[in-house]
């Protein structure tokens, strides 16, 4: 993104962890603070997204928020993930 006079682009991220350190939510706040004070929330690199692992391999999330959904092709391959994005 390109940074304008008078403008800040803040970030906050926020992980949390299970007892194995896998990652179980992971939060990102985007907003841009105009020169006036007012904030616009930059929806595209702002979300909450909650990581499930449910599948045979350790480590490896088999659903990251509501979209993406991991599908592992293997043994001694890596996941890939499927965004599922919306109808609307």
């Amino acid at each position: 993104m390109c940074q304008r006079p008078n403008k800040r682009n803040n970030y906050a991220l926020s992980l949390a962890y299970d007892t194995v350190h896998n990652i179980t939510r992971k939060t990102q706040t985007n907003t841009v603070t105009n020169n006036g004070g007012s904030t616009v929330t930059q929806k595209l690199t702002t979300y909450d997204f909650g990581y499930a692992y449910a599948g045979p391999r350790p480590h490896v999330p088999t659903r990251i928020g509501e979209r993406l959904t991991a599908r592992s092709p293997g043994v001694g391959r890596g996941a890939s993930f499927v965004l599922v994005l919306p109808l609307s």
